[in-house]
């Protein structure tokens, strides 16, 4: 069994801004004012960004596998991906 990272990373507003209404929408935010849910949910965004910490070259001193998904596939980054379940994830 192998550990492979996978990140996402969204900077493309569109997206952004279509993935923030489908939040919004859901079951968390059932009953209330869609601006206010919209609001907290990109407050709940900003916070999780002052923490987040990226996927990169010296993840597990250099010999972690993982791929990195950017604009929901505009791009695609990889290092020590190998094995036909790992490249179906690519």
């Amino acid at each position: 069994l192998r550990l492979i990272f996978v990140e996402s990373i969204t900077e493309d507003e569109a997206i952004l801004s279509n993935n923030f209404r489908m939040k919004v929408d859901n079951d968390d935010y059932s009953g209330t004012d869609p601006e206010a849910a919209l609001a907290d949910f990109k407050a709940r965004v900003r916070q999780y960004e002052k923490v987040y910490q990226p996927v990169g070259e010296t993840e597990g001193d250099g010999a972690a596998a993982y791929i990195k998904m950017f604009d929901a596939g505009r791009k695609l980054e990889s290092k020590l991906v190998k094995g036909e379940v790992e490249r179906k994830v690519q």
